[in-house]
């Protein structure tokens, strides 16, 4: 099942750089240059027609971009930089599932345009709860519900991003 790592309609971009993000070594610079590249790359190609707004990092890359700060003595991380300055990048969230789920098992993250329009989770049977029953001295309460994976309207307003691992 394809889900929002793993499928083969969006573009990956590659391993970024072959920078391997490490805190207290890779600038801020380094970092915003490269999520700033991979926004960039889908607007260019989309002709303006998709916007990216959302970056999903794997956890450790996430964490290194919220602990850089943006200058020498600055207040201002990394992370806080990009979401107030950017202009098309509005939601930077960390998920554990980037760990390992890229090409050759490197760290995956995503950029996209959060939109109905462009991606949806597929669900086709809800989760419901069924009434509790009893089973010997338990009450089991059994449940039922499908998940789909995610469907792609539009994979050309997505990329991954590939991230080595050292």
């Amino acid at each position: 099942m394809e889900g929002l790592l793993n499928n083969a309609d969006v573009v990956a971009l590659g391993i970024v750089a072959g920078t391997f993000w490490v805190l207290g070594t890779t600038t801020a610079a380094v970092m915003l240059g490269q999520l700033n590249a991979a926004a960039q790359l889908i607007v260019t190609a989309t002709n303006e027609a998709f916007i990216p707004d959302t970056v999903i990092l794997p956890t450790y890359s996430y964490g290194v971009l919220a602990a850089t700060p943006y200058g020498v003595d600055s207040t201002v991380t990394a992370l806080n930089y990009l979401k107030t300055n950017s202009p098309y990048i509005r939601n930077v969230v960390s998920w554990y599932r980037g760990t390992g789920a890229g090409a050759a098992s490197v760290n995956r993250g995503v950029i996209y345009k959060r939109d109905p329009e462009v991606l949806e989770g597929v669900v086709p049977l809800q989760f419901e709860a069924l009434p509790p029953q009893a089973r010997g001295l338990e009450m089991v309460v059994p449940v039922v519900g499908r998940a789909g994976g995610v469907k792609f309207y539009h994979p050309e307003a997505a990329r991954y991003i590939d991230f080595p691992l050292s």
